[in-house]
């Protein structure tokens, strides 16, 4: 017998990254990310679980 029960599909959880130096906001991520900021130029990478 087929079902016709939809699984929902639930939005990614994103997470607000800031510049370590000068704490602008860079963007929302999830996973890994690896970004510069145009401010300072800092690099900036990390995992988001």
């Amino acid at each position: 017998m087929e079902s016709n029960l939809r699984i929902p599909q639930t939005a990614p959880v994103l997470k607000e990254v800031r510049c370590r130096k000068c704490n602008k906001k860079l963007g929302e991520f999830n996973g890994y990310y690896e970004i510069k900021c145009p401010r300072c130029g800092n690099m900036q990478s990390g995992y988001i679980k």
